[in-house]
């Protein structure tokens, strides 16, 4: 069987013209945890 590793612990997804800084720090205290977090705008291309 297939053993499946999540590359991420965290997804965070914001509304970006206001959540941005909400979404940066949470990102921020998250990996201080040692958590691997996606933070939807960095990690989409657009």
């Amino acid at each position: 069987m297939f053993k499946q590793v999540a590359k991420y612990d965290v997804f965070i997804s914001y509304e970006t013209s206001t959540g941005k800084d909400y979404g940066e720090n949470l990102k921020n205290a998250l990996n201080n945890m040692e958590l691997n977090v996606f933070l939807a705008n960095e990690e989409i291309a657009a």
